[in-house]
């Protein structure tokens, strides 16, 4: 049986309706015979056909053309469902049906549902082309209204004997027509060939008379599913299958609520092409074709056998066109042997506007054959302009040889608009493209983008590639208006692998290409090769390359990138931003970075990783951040590097990092190139040994006429066998800030054609020297050289200054020629100086020892003959001459200044007392103002304890007090807790602790202390008024304290005793007059400890005897509530001295300290009853004289007796 036989009888039991339905047999043009039931005609001559329920029309093996036709004027007007079948095999060249086919001016047919159910086979006997052609509904000239229509649409033309033509419409509107669905429209497809061509067609759109555009609308879904296929019988090479959902050649619109598409083309011949899509629109005017709909689920694909070739488009919009989607999902896939091609979208020269909802677009390509490619674009504007909202946008490219996916690309002037989402794209075996601009501009918000380029079967013959962006040979356009982020994998077994986040290249056209992301632009990349025995492959990963005039703007930067090389002749490069016209100039402006970069050799393998690259005509600003780049084999790195006159970097504050096997570098200039550095920590390190003759690792190496700027602070750590921290030749050294080399044994060197300049208040701090150049020093700045290396003579060439300092230290010195008026020649290593010698003649030059170099002497005095003795003369006959001499004070040793006669003596010497040491001996008096903070009398302690209750008393108390002494400010807070019994005869013993928390500032610094105490104390009342007071006290205080450069910490233990005695006079109960005498006895044991800059400092105990005298004067409250009073005290310290010793090394010095002597206190307070048994006290108090000031003493207790 057949394949159209079996068709035909399943759908005879399909279409089997109820037994009362009416069966027509021939079709309907408005005045046939054989329908005069169920016909009218109404005043206006349309005619009207009612159907009932299951009535059809059915043309099985009719030779009628058209199941429903309405010719020029006439209008057929059908009420009720209506069902269409029409099967048929016609043995003739030609055989074109429809099914509704309103044709001609005036033409029309309205209907309420239609299903239509048609198959059409076309075939002869001979060896010759013939065409099967069904139409579903057509309107050429006339119009059609239906609610819902559905059918089921076959054409075939297999016979083998001839070649034929296939193509099945359901729905087609032509030459100023018009086609109106309310409901919806579903539609399955079908056309197949032995050989030849297939065509199939969703809605068709075509033609246009007298002005008119023809329109389709469908208010609900337009559902078009079937297959176009060429089977294996056609060797004829030009086998071809077309599926189009819609297709619009004309003017017009289309319009839908909803379009979902599942189309599927094949050609199975040995060669041929299978073309598929979802929508097509092009129009004969600018903007003349309309497709719109509310939302579209599009899923298209294209299959080809052999030597053919497929293409799958979701959507194309050309010349004239305009598409306009909602939320939409779009699915492409293409296959072929040979050649694959798939498109989610496709503006030719039309628009497409996906803006109103979110959307996902899907496109595969597959190229199976071992020498197959593969073209996926997911977004291609080639010409047109694209806009798409939020959403995703996938493309996948598989392809035996060579394999092509980009997600958006637009060139030929074309234009995407994307407001951001997430990107995939996967190759396996070319190029893996995010973004590509080719004289087109894209423009989108925020996304990501995962990006990779795998090499799956060994057979690819084309450079493995992946690219985040990229802007190619024509003038370009990209604006991110947000952030922008790519993953991205490259692995192969090809000799060159390569990976870049952002790339510009090729020649624009017309002036440059532009990029713009005002957000963050973050790229991770990894490219690995798959096979370690490809000898000589080169593996690339870079973030940014501009290899063509540009303008380029970012807001910030995030790379991280890998690279590695698996075998000894292969190589891995990893460069964070790379910048190398080959025409024009490249501007590139980019904010704060985070660059971290990793070339990996293995196997004796080489790698390579710059951070910052530029040659040629280049423009480089780049904000603060880090740059970090490390290559783990025999090679190099380097965080910054310009290799050209015309290029300048400008790079801003943060750490730029280069460790390496072979040579590393922080800042690279060669050629005549720039860089500017805002300052921050260069490290360079070379772990291995390298095969360069020079210098194997350096902080900053300028050569061939280049310059390298510094400013802000800059430290720098170079580590190396071959290390130098500066190494200039031929080149310029400008330091407009600070700069400090930290590690060991790296310095600074200059051949004859290098300039070191230091710019006003600037500062270089080097290890060594080894100058034949010319340094210049500004106004305010400094050269130091500490001399910690292994240079036995630190060369500092020719020098040009003026109020400048130049610090040498360990070492002998050389000096060419100092010119230039009010300098100072300043040592910082006096003990292992060997001399600084200068060849000629030098004026105005003063002498100074530091602080560090006084403290290697016993004295100033000493410090100063060894600075003098240090200064030679090549010419013996050359002295000094008159000029100044100053020691600094050290860490411990006073300082010094002398005038340096002409014969070399001393004249007008002064010492000078040492300032950190008065800060350190007020420091050291801690211990006591602890003492003196605790003094207190029994008033303050137990308030008014004689008129307390016999019986057990417990009581708490705080207290406070501010004193001054010195430079020192000292702030401490106690709570004291403690409790007593009547023991008899007049006798009260007890005991108490106390936490005192305490805080000093001190003019060069700050101390915070805690102190722990704990008293014993005993009280004798008599009843005529007299008392004794006896306590004996232990404390513990630990304090930290950072004066200046010192830090440390000082423990102290105390004790003291005191005895008081007193006699209250009371007048009537009213008043009362109660004089007081006290002696105290304390001691503070002295510290022994080392500060944090290695002084030792040894304290003595401080002793203390204070007597007291005064009177405490006040009035009862009434009914027994308490007591007010007024106290006035003379004090006495009869002893207060303190010495403190502080030494290091051969200097010593002594501070003295003196808090005794006569002093005032006076105070008011209060004791107020609560209860019989619970009564509260406070005191206020203040002293004068003395040399401690106590700006203010506050107490206040409560006291409970059981």
């Amino acid at each position: 049986m057949s394949r159209v036989a079996a068709a035909v009888a399943v759908l005879v039991v399909a279409y089997a309706g109820p037994a009362s339905a009416t069966v027509f047999t021939s079709g309907i043009t408005g005045s046939e015979t054989g329908y005069e039931s169920v016909r009218t005609v109404t005043e206006d001559g349309t005619v009207v056909y009612d159907f009932a329920a299951g009535d059809r029309i059915d043309l099985t093996d009719s030779a009628a053309e058209s199941a429903v036709h309405a010719s020029d004027g006439t209008c057929l007007d059908f009420n009720g469902s209506v069902g269409i079948r029409q099967l048929r095999r016609a043995p003739q060249y030609i055989d074109s049906a429809y099914g509704l086919f309103a044709e001609g001016i005036g033409s029309s047919i309205v209907t309420d549902d239609i299903t239509i159910d048609m198959s059409h086979e076309a075939y002869v006997g001979a060896p010759i082309t013939f065409m099967s052609e069904a139409t579903g509904i057509g309107a050429s000239g006339g119009s059609f209204a239906a609610r819902n229509v559905s059918g089921t649409i076959r054409a075939t033309a297999d016979r083998s004997a001839g070649s034929g033509f296939a193509m099945v419409n359901a729905l087609n509107v032509a030459n100023s027509s018009r086609l109106v669905v309310e409901g919806d429209a579903d539609f399955s497809l079908s056309a197949s060939v032995s050989e030849g061509e297939a065509w199939l067609t969703g809605l068709s759109m075509e033609g246009r008379a007298d002005g008119v555009a023809n329109h389709a609308s469908v208010g609900g879904v337009l559902r078009i599913a079937g297959s176009a296929v060429v089977d294996e019988f056609d060797t004829s090479g030009t086998a071809f299958a077309d599926a189009v959902g819609i297709t619009v050649q004309s003017d017009g619109e289309a319009l839908l609520g909803r379009l979902e598409t599942d189309l599927r083309v094949a050609v199975d011949a040995p060669a041929g092409t299978a073309q598929v899509a979802g929508i097509d629109a092009a129009a004969t005017t600018l903007g003349g074709a309309l497709v719109q709909a509310g939302s579209a689920d599009i899923r298209v694909s294209a299959r080809s056998s052999g030597d053919g070739a497929s293409s799958a488009f979701g959507v194309v919009s050309d010349i004239g066109a305009v598409i306009r989607l909602g939320e939409s999902a779009i699915s492409v896939t293409s296959v072929s042997e040979s050649s694959a091609k798939a498109y989610g979208l496709l503006a030719d020269a039309g628009t497409i506007d996906l803006t109103s909802g979110s959307v996902t677009i899907t496109a595969l390509g597959v190229a199976t054959g071992a020498t197959g490619t593969a073209t996926v674009d997911g977004v291609l504007a080639d010409g047109g302009t694209v806009r798409i909202g939020s959403g995703n946008i996938s493309a996948f490219a598989l392809a035996g040889e060579n394999a092509t996916a980009r997600a958006l690309v637009a060139q030929a002037g074309g234009t995407i608009d994307y407001e951001g989402g997430r990107l995939s794209v996967t190759s396996d075996g070319w190029q893996a493209v995010g973004l590509y601009a080719d004289g087109g501009t894209i423009r989108t918000g925020s996304f990501t983008a995962e990006i990779g380029d795998m090499e799956v079967d060994g057979r690819q013959t084309h450079t493995p590639r992946t690219v985040g962006m990229w802007l190619a040979d024509n003038d370009a356009s990209v604006t991110v208006e947000g952030d922008a982020g790519f993953t991205m994998t490259t692995s192969g077994s090809l000799d060159l692998l390569m990976s870049t986040g952002v790339s510009l290249g090729g020649e624009p056209t017309d002036e440059y290409h532009s990029l713009t992301v005002t957000g963050t632009l973050s790229v991770t990349s990894s490219v690995t090769p798959l096979d370690d025995a490809v000898s000589d492959a080169w593996m690339f990963s870079r973030g940014i390359y501009v290899d063509s005039a540009a303008d380029v703007d970012i807001g910030a930067l995030r790379l991280d990138l890998s690279a590695t090389a698996r075998a000894p002749e292969q190589y891995a490069e990893t460069t964070g931003v790379e910048s190398s016209p080959e025409n024009g100039t490249a501007k590139i402006r980019i904010g704060d970075v985070d660059i971290r970069l990793s070339s990996i050799g293995e196997k004796g393998a080489e790698a390579g990783s710059y951070g910052i690259y530029a040659v040629g005509s280049t423009d480089l600003e780049i904000g603060a951040g880090d740059i970090r780049v490390v290559a783990s084999s025999d090679g190099f790195a380097t965080a910054v590097a310009i290799d050209s006159e015309g290029a300048r970097i400008a790079k801003g504050q943060g750490t730029l990092s280069a460790v390496s096997d072979g040579q590393a570098f922080g800042i690279y200039a060669a050629g005549g190139g720039s860089v500017t550095y805002g300052g921050g920590m260069i490290f360079a390190e070379s772990r291995g040994t390298s095969s360069a003759p020079a210098v194997s690792s350096a902080g900053i190496a300028a050569v061939e006429g280049s310059s390298v700027t510094l400013t802000g602070s800059t430290s720098m750590d170079v580590r190396g066998p071959e290390a130098e921290a500066v190494w200039l030749e031929g080149s310029t050294l400008t330091v407009a800030g600070d700069l400090t080399v930290v590690s060991e044994g790296s310095g600074l060197f200059m051949d004859s054609t290098s300039t070191l300049v230091v710019a006003d208040s600037g500062s270089v701090t080097v290890n060594s020297v080894e100058s034949y150049g010319t340094a210049r020093l500004a106004a305010g700045s400094s050269l130091t050289v500490t001399g910690e290396s292994n240079l036995e003579v630190n060369t500092l060439g020719s020098i040009e200054a003026t109020n400048a300092r130049i610090n040498v230290g360990a070492g002998g010195y050389s000096v060419q020629s100092l010119t230039g008026a009010g300098n100072t020649l300043r040592f910082t290593n006096l003990a292992d100086n060997t001399g600084v010698t200068f060849d000629s003649a030098v004026t105005d030059l003063s002498l100074a020892a530091a602080g560090t170099a006084n403290d290697q002497f016993a004295s100033p005095e000493d410090a100063a003959r060894a600075a003098l003795e240090a200064v030679n003369f090549t010419d013996p006959a050359t002295t000094l001459g008159a000029t100044d001499l100053v020691v600094e004070e050290g860490a411990v040793n006073n300082g010094l200044t002398a005038i340096v006669a002409e014969d070399g003596t001393l004249s007008n010497v002064r010492v000078t007392e040492n300032s950190k040491l008065a800060d350190l001996g007020s420091l050291t008096m801690l211990g006591a103002f602890q003492w003196r903070h605790d003094m207190s009398d029994l008033a303050r302690r137990a308030g008014e304890l004689r008129d307390a209750p016999q019986g057990v008393g417990a009581w708490v108390r705080g207290y406070g007090t501010n004193l001054s002494y010195g430079g020192v400010d000292n702030t401490n807070t106690s709570i004291q807790v403690g409790a007593d019994t009547d023991v008899g005869g007049g006798w009260k013993l007890g005991a108490a602790f106390s936490y005192t928390d305490g805080s000093s500032d001190l003019t060069g610094g700050t101390a915070e202390s805690d102190a722990y105490g704990f008293a014993l104390y005993g009280t004798y009342l008599k009843e005529n008024g007299a008392y004794v007071d006896l306590i004996a006290k232990v404390s513990r205080l630990e304090s930290d304290f950072t004066v200046r450069e010192m830090t440390g910490s000082i423990d102290n233990n105390a004790w003291s005793v005191s005895v008081e005695a007193g006699h209250r006079f009371a007048f009537a109960d009213r008043a009362f007059v109660e004089p007081q005498v006290a002696l105290t006895y304390g001691r503070v044991t002295g510290d022994d400890f080392i500060t944090g800059n290695g002084v030792r400092v040894q304290q003595d105990d401080f002793t203390s005897l204070v007597g007291r005298a005064g009177a405490r004067a006040g009035f009862f409250l009434p009914q027994k509530k308490g007591t007010l009073y007024a106290r006035f005290s003379v004090l006495n310290d009869f002893e207060g001295e303190l010495d403190t010793l502080a030494s290091m090394g051969n200097a010593r010095n002594t501070v003295h300290d003196d808090i005794g002597g006569t002093w005032v206190e006076y105070g008011v307070g209060a004791n107020f009853n609560f209860t019989p048994s619970t009564y509260g006290y406070v005191d206020l108090e203040r002293s004068s004289g003395g040399d401690v000031n106590e700006d203010l003493r506050w107490n206040a207790g409560v006291r409970f007796v059981f």
